[in-house]
């Protein structure tokens, strides 16, 4: 079975053992997450009809719990559960896919077009001689599919590599990894879009083919395209043009997001921190002291150790997925309890993390041996709860209406540590000493002068040693656990930028295909105007402008819809607007001097045409 990070299990698990040990007995305690399978017939609606009916049942007949709170219980769907925060970049891609395919079959319209135009002539002799339109048409048709069908295998057998790149750039929460591979749905599919394109590009070809009169083609020698399809390849180029732009700017907006995020503030210093997840079993440390000192004995054993600077633990682990939950509330008993992260840490936890104390002071060391009734809050509680006065010295009431609960003086506040990921701010934080929550699993971190990996080892024997009855696991550098936060981002980005390179190339040979074969088509033209004393810079001048025009519209049109469409990467992005104008700018710049460099070459080639060969060979 496969974990992905953020469970604090190790990925590789061969045994589970469950066990409660008390958790579930008390109804103030939510901490679970209930599974049930709807029956045949019933909606998700009345379901969730039903489970309401139920909760408003247990906040009557539990009042003294719950008091004048309600009590809610959300049905949600486990496809979307498991898939709802990939969804958007996944969709994403599959339009960043779509594009390219769009650019793909333009492409190639334009080059079947060119195709069947220099064979206007042979067409036209065939059709003279006999052949029907009809049986022009089969034969177009037949080569178009063929060449279709190499180039969908060829393909295929490119995305057996493709998927090993794919799953080696996967972001860490992306859903059901083991299933992802090529199989009949996805051959069926590219089957399908193999034929589509191939069908549509033979009759397409076919059509502009048998279109024209036989007699004017064979007059002109094949000359000129049988039936003249040069508004509809501008009109393909145009198209590519607009949908590359939109792919530039999807990918300029996900460079910069990950450009903000590169120099992100976590509310900690990831940098040389090791972190390994401790469990002691339940039945060798039942006592509370017994938990504290074998927690303290490992701090003291890892402290010795060469090339360790700092280290402490902490439950749980920040950006690790885990959390527990608290409530807590402000003034009187009456009032509606509040919900709080909670953290119990060992000695200099602060220090070792690199989160900054903003006021007050850390934990004596009395005060993580005894239960005492302090604790310290992050700077988003103090903010709500005491927005124009010093946080130091108040109190807060811990587990309101349980027989848990109890008034906590805050002696310290630290800043808040980003610890559910950059898009979301959190809940307010509460971190306690080690007595007043004890645990049995801690994560410790170890700030080292080097690479820390390089003190996994030692330190995993050392821990062992004291006699944990369990595997010390999950040993992860901090930076690690930033970097699974990112990668989605950077699936993204990486994703979004192989699409957008691949879209521009394509635009770029469609857009040189096509002035160069207007320049080839205009050769006669081009000899007239050089004979009849036409500057080489003015020829250059005639062919780019054809080219602006092209590229003009498209990036018209591309700025239209990237400013419409850019609006589905808006769970993507962060610190940067969708229609950000420096990015739209810059990428509208970007691609229109490329372009231009595009056309500038046949345009050259243009202006070195010789007049006296040109009209020779017409």
């Amino acid at each position: 079975m496969y974990l992905g990070p953020g469970t604090n299990l190790p990925e590789r698990i061969d045994l589970f053992f469950l066990g409660f040990d008390g958790l579930g007995t008390s109804r103030s305690d939510h901490s679970l997450t209930t599974v049930a399978r709807l029956r045949p017939g019933v909606t998700f609606k009345r379901a969730q009809g039903e489970i309401d009916a139920i909760a408003a049942d247990l906040a009557r007949q539990y009042a003294k719990v719950y008091g004048n709170t309600s009590v809610r219980f959300h049905l949600v769907p486990l496809h979307k559960d498991l898939v709802g925060r990939v969804r958007p970049a996944i969709l994403a891609l599959l339009g960043a896919v779509g594009f390219v395919l769009l650019i793909a079959c333009a492409n190639v319209a334009h080059l079947v077009l060119t195709r069947t135009s220099a064979r206007a002539n042979e067409l036209a002799v065939r059709c003279a001689l006999g052949a029907g339109r009809r049986r022009i048409m089969r034969q177009l048709l037949t080569e178009n599919l063929l060449v279709s069908l190499i180039g969908g295998v060829a393909g295929l057998f490119i995305a057996v590599e493709g998927v090993h790149l794919l799953l080696f750039l996967r972001p860490a929460n992306l859903p059901r990894q083991e299933t992802i591979g090529i199989d009949g749905a996805v051959l069926a599919a590219a089957l399908a879009l193999s034929l589509i394109p191939g069908v549509g590009l033979g009759l397409i070809s076919a059509w502009q083919s048998t279109k024209g009169d036989i007699n004017e083609s064979l007059k002109t020698g094949g000359r000129q395209p049988f039936g003249g399809p040069g508004r509809l390849r501008n009109t393909l180029v145009t198209a590519e043009v607009a949908l590359s732009l939109v792919l530039l700017v999807g990918a300029g907006l996900m460079i910069r997001t990950f450009a903000k995020l590169s120099r992100f503030d976590w509310g900690l210093d990831p940098t040389r921190l090791l972190t390994l997840q401790v469990n002691i079993q339940p039945r060798s440390f039942t006592a509370h002291e017994s938990r504290w000192r074998f927690y303290q004995q490992a701090l003291e054993k890892v402290r010795v150790l060469p090339g360790v600077e700092a280290v402490s633990g902490v439950g749980p682990l920040p950006l690790t997925g885990a959390e527990i939950l608290e409530s807590y509330a402000l003034g009187e008993i009456a009032q509606e309890p509040l919900s709080a992260s909670l953290h119990t840490v060992l000695p200099e936890y602060f220090h070792s993390m690199g989160i900054r104390m903003l006021a007050g002071r850390d934990f004596a060391p009395q005060e993580y041996e005894q239960r005492v009734a302090v604790a310290i809050i992050d700077a988003n509680l103090a903010r709500h709860a005491w927005p124009s006065e010093s946080p130091i010295g108040k109190k807060i009431l811990w587990r309101p209406r349980t027989k848990e609960q109890k008034w906590l003086e805050v002696a310290g506040m630290v800043e808040h540590v980003k610890a559910s990921g950059f898009r979301e701010e959190g809940r307010p934080q509460i971190y306690v000493p080690y007595m007043s929550y004890p645990i049995f699993e801690i994560a410790l971190v170890v700030r080292s002068k080097a690479d820390p990996l390089t003190l996994a080892g030692m330190i995993k024997r050392e821990v062992e040693r004291l006699g944990t009855r369990r595997p010390v696991h999950t040993i992860r550098t901090m930076d690690e656990y930033v970097a699974d936060q990112l990668s989605e981002t950077r699936f993204a980005l990486v994703l979004m930028g192989v699409f957008a390179s691949i879209a521009l190339a394509l635009c770029l040979i469609g857009l040189y295909g096509v002035i160069a074969y207007s320049v080839s088509r205009r050769t006669h033209e081009i000899g007239i105007r050089l004979a009849l004393g036409a500057e080489a810079r003015a020829v250059e001048r005639l062919v780019l402008a054809q080219g602006i025009r092209l590229v003009a519209t498209g990036i018209v049109a591309g700025l239209t819809g990237a400013f419409a469409l850019t609006r589905a990467l808006s769970s993507l992005v962060y610190g940067v607007s969708v229609t950000d104008p420096v990015t739209f700018a810059g990428i509208a710049v970007l691609l229109g001097a490329v372009a231009l460099l595009a056309c500038y070459l046949p345009a050259r080639r243009a202006a070195k045409v010789d007049p006296i060969a040109a009209l020779r060979c017409e």
